[in-house]
């Protein structure tokens, strides 16, 4: 399944465009807030010199999908099984509005060191089976991070039509 020399074309157009935006937006910066270039910047300041010079990322390849990382059939586990069957108990009765989707979510998380897209699939998952969706369908995802007490962990969702 390959793409078409049009579909290429209009790629490598865009690809160019936003080469193109990002020379534009990086002189600027460069021209509106001149780094100093005495002493060393600590860490943080250092961080926001490289997003000012890079305020969009474009990597022209294809993103890689779960099924493509991992080698072998993955099975569910006795815990995903418990956990989608509480999930499934909890989860209100929903009309979803029209396809496709943008989708908030926030998870409290009681470990600080707890990374934010872990939950991210098994509950996409959950909720694409409970509400009969295709996860395809989703365009636009927001994922938020809080930490919390032990015992007091959640999940936040909200489901809306993407723009």
């Amino acid at each position: 399944m390959g793409i078409s020399q049009e579909q290429y074309k209009a790629m490598t157009k865009r690809i160019d465009s936003l080469r193109q935006y990002k020379k534009e937006i990086s002189n600027k910066i460069e021209m509106e807030a001149p780094r100093k270039k005495v002493g060393r910047p600590n860490l943080e300041q250092a961080q926001l010199d490289r997003y000012q010079m890079a305020p969009i990322s474009f990597l022209p390849i294809k993103p890689l999908s779960v099924n493509e990382a991992w080698q072998g059939k993955r099975f569910k586990t006795d815990e995903y099984k418990e956990y989608e069957q509480t999930v499934f108990k909890c989860l209100p009765l929903l009309t979803l509005p029209t396809a496709p989707f943008k989708i908030y979510y926030e998870f409290g998380f009681s470990n600080k060191a707890s990374d934010i897209d872990n939950p991210l699939k098994p509950f996409t998952d959950i909720l694409q089976k409970f509400y009969d969706f295709n996860d395809k369908d989703i365009y636009e995802v927001n994922i938020k991070k809080k930490i919390v007490k032990k015992g007091n962990e959640y999940i936040k969702f909200l489901i809306e039509t993407a723009k």
